[in-house]
């Protein structure tokens, strides 16, 4: 159920309208009563908030971004729990802009020195990433938001991103997640490795879909 405009949500941010809707959460424009920000708030949906796996990913989401210390990765503002409703948020920095879907939606493909331009700053973000143990996996147009022009890129929803434990490289498969016509093909293999190569297939298909407007 989506928070009106209006709510008060956690004691303290103000929503002025609903954004989008994912499987766990909700995410809104909000003004926070601290000092006045305006925020991109995502909150998990009520319904999952008793669920332990479902509560740790959404929870795992703000330790991850917050990891990637990259102007082209989006900033988590602060991240906490509402305690009427136990339901966990995050506060991010809010981006007016257009995601790439959007874009090539409306214009069909970019010129090879337009995509130049993103995937530059994509790369910048996942090896900052990378450095620090986290792998997106699941990088597609949607979570790609284009701000200002030329367009300065940032890189959205760590949500279902793998943190890799100090000294490994590799993270194995347990539960198969994922956009699946930008997903490498290991993500759907229970047991298989994750590793920072993972990224590198929706990279490619992200510039293959701008160059060429096909999916």
């Amino acid at each position: 159920m989506q928070m009106p405009a209006g709510t008060v949500f956690a004691g303290r941010f103000t929503v002025e309208r609903h954004l989008a809707d994912g499987g766990f959460g909700s995410v809104y424009q909000a003004r926070d009563g601290r000092d006045g920000a305006k925020v991109a708030l995502k909150v998990l949906h009520a319904e999952w908030v008793a669920k332990p796996k479902v509560r740790a990913r959404f929870e795992l989401e703000a330790t991850a971004t917050e990891r990637v210390r990259s102007p082209h990765a989006v900033r988590v503002i602060d991240a906490g729990v509402d305690d009427p409703s136990g339901q966990p948020w995050i506060a991010m920095e809010y981006l007016d802009g257009e995601t790439l879907d959007a874009l090539l939606e409306r214009e069909g493909r970019l010129a090879p020195e337009r995509l130049a331009v993103v995937v530059e700053q994509l790369g910048d973000a996942l090896a900052a990433a990378h450095g620090a143990g986290v792998i997106h996996a699941d990088l597609k147009p949607e979570n790609l938001m284009l701000v200002g022009t030329p367009p300065f890129v940032k890189v959205l929803d760590f949500g279902i991103a793998r943190v890799l434990r100090a000294g490994m490289t590799s993270t194995q498969v347990t539960t198969t997640m994922g956009s699946p016509m930008w997903t490498a093909p290991e993500q759907f293999v229970s047991g298989s490795r994750l590793r920072a190569s993972t990224d590198v297939w929706p990279l490619g298909m992200i510039a293959f879909r701008a160059l060429t407007g096909k999916n």
